[in-house]
């Protein structure tokens, strides 16, 4: 039976937190056919194993996706090996919540570009979670750099095949917020981004203090590209931790890192300030380590970034595991 539905999932050495998701997949009720594709990005942990444990309750199947690390890669070659035509995205170290499956294939009979909503409380401990807020919880993400356009995150995120096609898929140079540039380049293509509330996924923060440095870093090397990338419609940075609002008048989910701004307080990056500053200001707020790390590492990636031209003189966007 062809799947209505076909669920992209990229990994790389996912067997600690895969299983949690292949079994809320497993679980869902009433709903139509789909199929599960986990795209091994280089897995050396026995992620195919867990995968194949669950081919009794799943229609899953293991795609190989190792010939060019980072998360964009994985997911390309899952949509090019999916047999439905109305594609899904997750992450392997979150959890779908009951009825997500029903909830994305309703949304996807009517649009043509759909998000659902995060939730960070079941996945993660209250230390973790003040290391950074959890955006598109109400609403879409807003950046005040960018086109003006709503985004999402790749966790929780359904397309059709034609409108992926249609752009190239995601950007494979980009090792970390491809969906932002991904969201953007679909609606500037002309296919609006729909909110789906009813499909909530429960996120994974990275949860290490080394991790958290790491992705910070990932995060601020990647806004600067991003800002590089769409620089006639650059706006000044919102501070990360407030809200913005959508074009209803909507409250934003917080921006962490796309919005250009620090972690957990309102606190301003832009070019004029110190690098620092936003370091001193977190300090003052006596936020947890995780913040002050992420936050540092934002900075440090976002000010050593190079464009593409001068990458020999700065460090590059590193490679990421499946969660950017």
């Amino acid at each position: 039976m062809i799947p209505s539905l076909t669920v992209v999932i990229p990994c790389h050495n996912a067997a600690e937190t895969l299983g949690v998701q292949l079994d809320a997949l497993a679980a869902q009720r009433d709903v139509v056919p789909f199929e599960v594709l986990i795209c091994d990005n280089g897995c050396t942990d026995g992620t195919a194993g867990v995968a194949l444990a669950h081919q009794g309750g799943l229609d899953v199947r293991v795609v190989a996706a190792a010939d060019r690390a980072g998360a964009a890669h994985a997911r390309n070659v899952g949509v090019r090996a999916a047999r439905a035509d109305w594609i899904a995205f997750v992450d392997a170290d979150d959890e779908v919540a009951p009825g997500w499956v029903a909830a994305m294939v309703d949304a996807l009979a009517r649009h043509p570009f759909v998000a659902g909503r995060f939730d960070g409380a079941r996945l993660n401990d209250p230390a973790v979670l003040r290391s950074r807020p959890i955006q598109q919880r109400s609403a879409l993400q807003e950046s005040r750099y960018g086109p003006g356009l709503p985004h999402a995150g790749a966790g929780n995120m359904g397309v059709h095949r034609e409108v992926f096609d249609a752009v190239g898929g995601f950007d494979e140079s980009l090792l970390c917020l491809e969906d932002t540039d991904f969201c953007w380049r679909v609606q500037l293509a002309g296919w609006p981004l729909t909110f789906v509330p009813e499909a909530l996924l429960h996120m994974r923060l990275r949860s290490s203090l080394a991790g958290m440095l790491t992705q910070g870093r990932r995060y601020g090397a990647a806004t600067a590209e991003l800002e590089h990338r769409y620089p006639a419609s650059a706006r000044p940075a919102t501070p990360a931790g407030t809200e913005t609002t959508n074009s209803t008048g909507t409250p934003a989910s917080k921006v962490a890192v796309p919005a250009g701004g620090t972690v957990g307080v309102g606190v301003e990056a832009t070019a004029a300030r110190s690098p620092l500053a936003g370091v001193r200001d977190l300090l003052r707020a006596r936020p947890g380590a995780g913040a002050l790390l992420w936050t540092l590492g934002w900075h440090v990636g976002h000010r050593t970034w190079r464009p593409e031209a001068d990458r020999s003189a700065g460090p590059r966007l590193g490679a990421t595991g499946t969660r950017t």
